[in-house]
């Protein structure tokens, strides 16, 4: 009899901390999740590396089919 297939999970692990961070952050600045990582990475040297990356890991992620 063959195995069922288990559901894969990503390897990505965000922390708990973090979850929702930059979601807050453009939402607070009155923009989508995707305009304000548009904004953001197209004017880099204006923010931190931090918020770059979250960013950026935005732009990504919208792209996964979840």
């Amino acid at each position: 009899m063959a195995k069922p297939k288990l559901k894969q999970k990503s390897g990505i692990r965000i922390n708990p901390k973090n979850e929702g961070k930059f979601t807050a952050w453009a939402k607070a600045h009155g923009m989508s999740v995707q305009e304000a990582a548009r904004h953001i990475l197209a004017n880099k040297e204006k923010y931190s590396s931090t918020l770059v990356r979250r960013a950026n890991f935005a732009r990504n992620a919208s792209k996964w089919h979840h």
